[in-house]
């Protein structure tokens, strides 16, 4: 569901995503005060067209072929880390935006998905980081590490000459062979978020 329809080619499952939390107290004289990193992790997301991958560089071991249209599955892991408060009152004063960052950071990461005609899974995850930034005050830093999930045409021509690769294909079966992990963090220009 995209701006509250369905999506005519992108998908996520119900059920895996966790919420995350991650809270750090120091109270000494250099760096005190207090870290917060939110995120999201183990959404499931897929999109059957809208996804390319060419023009990047190769070597002996590179075994992806060049697409400028495929299936595209990742499980999303997002996390934004926030400005340092410098007490638990601030963290306590602040509690409201915590949830509406988390809606903002799941919509931003659901419709870019969908939406965007993505020439890297890498150019997408900037995009993503880019717009959480400028949506949610008080972020300094966000990330995604996306681990892709490839999905390819099964072939059957085994079967009596079945035409089924290429523009032909309806079927198609992930692949269990090693996939990308691709990591990504933009920070904000001047380094420190503003409330």
């Amino acid at each position: 569901m995209i701006d509250g329809k369905p999506h005519p080619h992108s998908f996520y499952r119900d059920g895996e995503e966790v919420r995350e939390v991650e809270v750090v107290a120091r109270d000494h004289k250099a760096g005190s005060g207090i870290t917060i990193k939110s995120g999201i992790n183990k959404l499931l997301v897929l999109k059957s067209t809208g996804s390319a991958f060419y023009g990047y560089n190769k070597c002996d071991y590179t075994i992806l072929k060049e697409t400028w249209d495929r299936i595209l599955s990742t499980e999303v892991e997002c996390g934004w880390l926030w400005k340092t408060f410098s007490k638990l009152q601030e963290v306590r004063f602040r509690s409201k935006d915590f949830d509406e960052a988390w809606k903002e950071a799941r919509e931003v990461t659901l419709r870019t998905f969908a939406n965007d005609n993505s020439a890297s899974v890498q150019n997408t995850m900037y995009k993503m980081c880019d717009q959480i930034l400028a949506a949610v005050h008080g972020v300094e830093a966000v990330n995604y590490s996306l681990q892709i999930k490839h999905y390819f045409e099964i072939d059957l021509s085994w079967q009596h000459g079945l035409k089924h690769t290429r523009q032909d294909a309806e079927v198609y079966a992930p692949q269990y062979n090693p996939n990308g992990l691709i990591q990504c963090t933009v920070t904000r220009k001047s380094g420190k978020a503003k409330l």
